[in-house]
């Protein structure tokens, strides 16, 4: 049998801390709801190395480390993904990296573009996403059609084709750029179940990261979620889901490092 290895986070109580996680550490599925809740609502999903600060993207664990717990940025989904599944196995968790596909508002089979983390917790199969910047779960989803609902949010898994899952979520409120959703049943993303390699990603993550025609490089892109909601910068638009509402304005150029810096903790 092959071995799949990742390498260990330099510092896993620092790591905890930057997600403000403060809880004994239980190898159980509350314990894995609460370490994904968050780091949702700690580290924003954010796109600003290629959109804005001409930095290079690295999948070197000790490089993201720096970045997301030390600098206390974000990143997308090769880098969140990435560094958390090394988090979930040094604290004893069974988990490891899987190849998705963004199935989003889509009505066509999309090339594999996202990373996500598989778990394998007392018997069952757990999806996992801290690094999607749309709608995504703020739990761990287990792998049944068997609706699930965690901080009035509801998802499950549907068998898609040779191996694939299809992640789907219910009525609420989301998390992205529109987090309201109306229907029933709206497909977010779909997963193989096979395992991965750090090394496996680089190659999608070069392609998001330095492709002319990369949404990445196109559009400025950061979200968080919140207690309440989320706030999200799509470009100069921002906003705000709370209690009280949506709110949605344009921000001047000048005012995007303040934007940044008052809602999702970020500095250079």
């Amino acid at each position: 049998m092959y071995e799949f290895t990742y390498d260990h986070i330099p510092d896993t109580k620092k790591y905890l801390e930057r997600i403000g996680f403060d809880e004994p550490i239980k190898l159980d599925l509350e314990c894995l709801n609460s370490l994904i809740w968050h780091h949702q609502c700690y580290v924003p999903f954010e796109d600003l190395s290629t959109a804005l600060f001409d930095e290079q993207v690295s999948l070197d664990t000790e490089v993201l480390f720096d970045k997301i717990v030390n600098r206390k940025r974000g990143g997308f989904c090769f880098e969140m993904n990435g560094l958390f599944v090394c988090l979930l196995r040094d604290l004893g968790f069974d988990a490891y990296s899987v190849m998705c596909r963004v199935e989003s508002r889509r009505d066509i089979l999309t090339p594999v573009m996202h990373r996500g983390v598989l778990v394998f917790l007392e018997g069952k199969r757990y999806f996992c996403d801290v690094g999607f910047g749309g709608p995504m779960a703020p739990f761990a989803v287990e792998l049944s059609e068997e609706k699930q609902t965690y901080k009035n949010e509801t998802y499950w898994c549907e068998e898609s084709f040779s191996g694939w899952h299809l992640v789907c979520r219910g009525k609420g409120v989301g998390y992205g750029e529109d987090g309201s959703n109306d229907a029933e049943r709206q497909p977010v993303v779909m997963f193989s179940e096979s395992p991965f390699l750090n090394v496996d990603f680089l190659y999608h993550c070069d392609h998001c990261a330095n492709a002319p025609d990369s949404g990445f490089r196109k559009m400025r892109m950061v979200n968080k979620r919140t207690e309440e909601g989320f706030v999200s910068l799509m470009g100069n638009k921002f906003t705000e889901v709370n209690k009280a509402g949506k709110t949605v304005k344009e921000i001047e150029e000048t005012e995007v490092l303040d934007v940044l810096k008052e809602y999702f903790g970020i500095e250079r």
